[in-house]
């Protein structure tokens, strides 16, 4: 009954959210479709055979996703402040802990909006160095008591859709994927409301970043990075309390270039040791912490954090709060590797990027055209094409996010001892986790094989109501 009260309350957070009451209802099939899916990657299709629904409701299925009835970025909204309220939200440091990166999902559709040739930074000799798909942004929220997790808050596309920012009608933003993850993290931690510390790659350690991180934090410091940087690394350190410009010419804003790398060496007396919790163990690192101006021409002051470990060797962590202690800036980007495990239980168990939608407006996908060739969607000038390839567009990250609350959904259930526990006896693990710990994928099989059953205990319930419904495809 836990599970089905969540459910309720899950889908009463998105009464108004609808401007038509059928809407409304596809938009709770399809959820509860994708929540009770059992490994079935295909797309819409597998939303109906979870539920057992005839096929007539596919294409009204379809037609919920293109619809006009709801806006995105209001599902969205409501989406993370669901999670914000009954999620147990993990606070570190005195600050929520966000997790943001990109994942590439391979699409070989040739009228796919937005696809285009990718090159994979990957070390796995089994990927391609280049692909045609999706570039995509991704979110998470660390959550959990004795378990931590990354919880899928926002996954949308970022890149190939320069030209639909300047459509009547879009929503999508022209910056880089890099910039776009900032800006969502900075609203998301405005809906949450609370101040969040956003943990990232090394690839995120760019110089438009931190400008628009400063520019978002213009009233206050609601939202703070955690990074690493590469090996060679430049900074300048800062100038002296009593500098007084001197002679002609403008005042000097750094003072002498370190190349970073080179400290390891040259201050190797200086490092102190110190015990920090890793991926979930004790390790003992030596570190040396250090404030450094970074950036040509933008001279940011931030907070260096050097680390020798036995196991990983030399890495240099950086963050932009320079009040965070250096053993906390070491552990808050051990659970960056977090939003890696979301991914691919996003992909591999939940099916998130299985959609396949597309239209004929989209110009056709040419494999060998030239890297400097004009964006096709630029071509696009017809303002019916524009909307049905916005429209597919909004489907496609609309299934991105029901897929991402389904899997959302599964990680709080997870939090329920009794249900863990259920879970651990009723399905066959090889390798079993810790004693009161349950992975989000082996909640979803549990609640795929006994979701029914489960609706036997609630006879009027809603939820059997509304899959009654929806079998009707009268909803």
């Amino acid at each position: 009954m836990q599970i089905l009260n969540l459910l309720q309350a899950f889908f009463a957070w998105y009464e108004g959210c609808f401007s038509r009451d059928k809407t409304y209802t596809w938009f709770k099939a399809a959820v509860l479709g994708l929540l009770t899916n059992d490994d079935d990657h295909s797309g819409v299709t597998a939303i109906v055979r979870s539920l057992a629904l005839p096929g007539a409701t596919y294409e009204k299925l379809i037609r919920f996703f293109h619809s006009n009835a709801y806006d995105l970025q209001t599902l969205n909204d409501r989406w993370i402040q669901f999670v914000s309220a009954y999620a147990p939200i993990h606070v570190f440091n005195d600050r929520v802990l966000l997790l943001g990166d990109g994942v590439k999902r391979s699409a070989e559709g040739r009228f796919m909006p937005a696809v285009k040739r990718l090159h994979q930074e990957s070390e796995d000799s089994s990927k391609g160095e280049y692909i045609f798909g999706h570039m995509l942004g991704g979110l998470g929220i660390v959550i959990g008591t004795n378990h931590l997790v990354s919880c899928p808050i926002c996954v949308t596309i970022q890149d190939g859709l320069k030209s639909t920012a300047t459509w009547e009608g879009s929503n999508h933003r022209s910056e880089i994927h890099e910039v776009q993850t900032v800006q969502n993290a900075y609203h998301a931690a405005q809906l949450i409301g609370r101040k969040s510390l956003l943990a990232l790659d090394r690839l995120f350690m760019k110089k438009s970043v931190l400008e628009e991180l400063d520019r978002l934090n213009a009233d206050g410091d609601l939202l703070h990075i955690v990074t690493r940087t590469k090996d060679r690394c430049v900074a300048y350190e800062p100038l002296p309390p009593d500098y007084k410009k001197q002679g002609r010419g403008a005042p000097r804003k750094k003072g002498e270039t370190l190349h970073v790398e080179e400290l390891f060496d040259s201050r190797k007396d200086d490092f102190t040791t110190a015990t920090v919790i890793q991926y979930n163990k004790e390790v003992e690192v030596q570190y040396l912490c250090l404030d450094l101006l970074w950036g040509s021409g933008l001279y940011k002051k931030l907070r260096f954090v050097l680390t020798k470990t036995p196991e990983k060797g030399n890495a240099i962590f950086v963050t932009t709060d320079l009040t965070m202690p250096p053993e906390k800036v070491i552990e808050a980007y051990a659970h960056r590797f977090k939003i890696e495990s979301m991914f691919r239980d996003i992909k591999q168990d939940f099916g998130s990027f299985s959609y396949r939608f597309w239209t004929k407006s989209t110009p056709k996908l040419d494999r060998f055209s030239p890297s400097d060739a004009p964006d096709p969607l630029s071509l696009v000038k017809e303002e019916k094409q524009r909307k049905k390839i916005l429209s597919c567009l909004k489907a496609t990250e609309t299934f991105i996010l029901c897929s991402c609350m389904a899997m959302g959904l599964t990680q709080i259930i997870a939090t329920d001892p009794a249900i863990v526990e259920e879970t651990r006896e009723s399905i066959y693990m090889r390798t079993y986790p810790p004693k009161g710990v349950a992975s989000a994928p082996s909640v979803r099989e549990y609640l795929a094989k006994r979701f029914f059953a489960l609706l036997e205990q609630d006879p009027g319930g809603s939820i059997k109501r509304l899959i009654r419904r929806v079998r009707s495809a009268h909803p």
